[in-house]
């Protein structure tokens, strides 16, 4: 829509602290089978402004903000120790904010149920976390989740992006 920001949640894992360190979210755009993943492809809906929730070993580790829509890149060479596959993929440039005392998702599987029930969703029928990289995140849940965080790290209150969400 236009002048609303999308909201999307990450699975990073092993990858988290050298994406964030780079200030990108990346993934490839074919799988050794050569065929396309939702999760990946989700990347070209990212737009300059877009909110995105960072999670790793099941805590959401960081906020951002995407600096542009996803761009065709190679696989950058932080990366290469993960083994992928694939070189081609895409590149969103992000603005990252470090959430110091990260909380843990899981402990809210009562209320992520609540949203399950699109397909797609980052998360299944009972709370967890699907297998994934990038997913659309309903506002609401991503506004819950900030606000879980906010009790633990008062000063994302000063970060716009963190605001935005709290619209």
């Amino acid at each position: 829509m236009e002048g609303q920001h999308l909201t999307f949640l990450v699975f990073q894992g092993s990858t988290f602290a050298k994406e964030y360190k780079g200030g990108y979210i990346w993934a490839p755009k074919y799988t050794q089978a050569g065929g396309t993943c939702h999760h990946w492809d989700r990347l070209l809906d990212v737009r300059e402004g877009d909110i995105i929730l960072h999670c790793a070993d099941g805590h959401i580790e960081a906020i951002s903000v995407a600096k542009g829509p996803c761009f065709d890149a190679e696989s950058p060479d932080e990366l290469a120790e993960e083994q992928l596959w694939a070189k081609n993929g895409r590149m969103v440039k992000c603005e990252y904010t470090k959430i110091q005392k990260p909380i843990k998702h899981l402990e809210y599987k009562e209320k992520i149920k609540e949203y399950c029930g699109v397909k797609y969703a980052p998360f299944d029928k009972d709370g967890n976390g699907n297998m994934g990289y990038l997913f659309d995140l309903n506002k609401d849940l991503a506004k819950f989740f900030v606000e879980k965080s906010i009790i633990k790290n008062d000063y994302l209150l000063d970060i716009e992006c963190v605001q935005e969400v709290l619209k």
